[in-house]
């Protein structure tokens, strides 16, 4: 019995770090929660249930554990959407209520989980804010106040994800751009650890400036796959001044202005992980000649700059033969754990093949790699299978006898929520 107590107390923290990203269609968790409420606030939703006629819900319960204590990462998005189903699950299915009294109970939830989590005065690890278009309201107003007159809240997050939800339409820059300027107007230092710009973020680039300043000696991952008007110049120029401790570096769409300064920032720092996509999707001949130039700028100039052991290494380039045996004779001083190359209509898979052979395969430079032709445009690299090179089975078994695990690009790929877990 003492055992199973001791395994209890040991695992129950651990379940509960992160439940809204759970992939289970069991959201009773978010009752658990509520019954951690004050009594006050309990009563109040005990109130609100008896008046929609919904049963069965909130009814005393016995609580082993200080449930919400034990929470370490948030993702506002999984939120929303673990509300959503459970108040579909609970009230809709036992009354039918109008849609706006739905959206006010589940903002009301919603709101109420995070006061509770700042009032158990939580020790939050990573937060990922996504802001979707087409459901913003006033919640994340409301949010971003609360979090603001509880900044301890934040105190000691080491990951911090931005995300503005896909769409076509342009919003104000507010919407993702106002939370940082209230990073930045915070009085406390703000440890920021991890930070990616996903999608067409609205965050221009003084204020991203101005967040590198606050919070660079802390700053470890940077990661961007935003438009290439975010990583201008003196974001670059920022990087290497305010962030010292950068290890983790990935960045989209590198454009003539920041093709050196990139490259002058990978110098300057000692990095683990590296990921350069020259360009995510490119139409039009001027957009694909500025993609060849720029891949073989960077292959002349990266292999001589790479720390003497890296991580992992991703580059995703037009490559051409001769650019890129000036990399391999560069960076022959490097060990690379992970190795891919995603090459982009460059010389076929088996011209560069024989050259990866001679300097990396037989001289043991790296563990895993992974190599892949695609084709701008596509979004099914994987049709063609001919130009992967785990699907030449030959060549696969060769570099096995040399201890090289040849992997598919994109099993091999590592995700931004990947990268955050193996970063740390």
């Amino acid at each position: 019995m003492s055992l199973n107590r001791l395994w209890c107390r040991l695992a129950i923290p651990l379940l509960w770090e992160d439940p809204f990203s759970i992939s289970t269609k069991n959201y009773n968790f978010i009752d658990i929660y509520l019954h951690n409420l004050k009594d006050d606030d309990f009563k109040t939703f005990k109130t609100i249930f008896y008046e929609y006629e919904i049963k069965n819900y909130l009814l005393p319960s016995n609580i082993l554990f200080n449930y919400p204590k034990f929470i370490k990462c948030l993702n506002t998005s999984k939120v929303i959407s673990s509300v959503y189903r459970w108040v579909c699950e609970t009230a809709v299915k036992t009354l039918k209520i109008e849609f706006k009294a739905v959206k006010n109970l589940e903002n009301l939830i919603i709101m109420t989980l995070y006061r509770l989590f700042i009032e158990n005065k939580v020790n939050l690890y990573t937060l990922n804010i996504v802001i979707n278009p087409y459901f913003y309201n006033t919640f994340f107003n409301d949010f971003f106040d609360l979090i603001m007159q509880n900044q301890n809240f934040i105190y000691n997050i080491k990951n911090l994800k931005l995300q503005v939800g896909e769409t076509p339409y342009i919003y104000y820059s507010f919407r993702d751009a106002g939370f940082i300027q209230k990073i930045i107007n915070l009085t406390k230092p703000f440890k920021l650890k991890s930070l990616f710009i996903c999608k067409k973020s609205q965050v221009k680039a003084g204020l991203l400036q101005s967040l590198l300043q606050k919070s660079g000696d802390y700053l470890e991952n940077f990661g961007t796959s935003c438009d290439y008007d975010l990583l201008e110049k003196q974001i670059i120029d920022s990087i290497i001044i305010y962030c010292k401790n950068i290890k983790s570096f990935a960045v989209f769409s590198i454009y003539d202005k920041t093709i050196y300064s990139t490259i002058n920032l990978i110098e300057k720092r000692n990095l683990n992980h590296l990921s350069i996509n020259i360009d995510q999707f490119l139409t039009g001949n001027s957009l694909i000649e500025g993609c060849i130039k720029r891949s073989s700028i960077i292959l002349q100039n990266l292999g001589q700059i790479l720390p003497s052991k890296l991580e992992y290494l991703n580059l995703s380039l037009h490559i051409k033969l001769n650019d890129f045996k000036i990399f391999l004779k560069n960076s022959q001083n490097t060990f690379i754990k992970k190795l891919l190359i995603d090459n982009k209509e460059g010389d076929d898979i088996l011209v560069i093949l024989p050259h990866i052979k001679e300097h990396i395969m037989k001289k043991k430079r790296v563990k895993y790699l992974a190599i892949t032709d695609t084709f701008f445009g596509s979004f099914a690299y994987d049709i063609f299978r001919y130009k992967d090179l785990f699907y030449l089975n030959d060549e696969v078994e060769e570099f096995r006898l040399h201890n090289v695990k040849v992997q598919k690009y994109y099993d091999l790929t590592i995700s931004i929520t990947d990268f955050i877990k193996e970063v740390d």
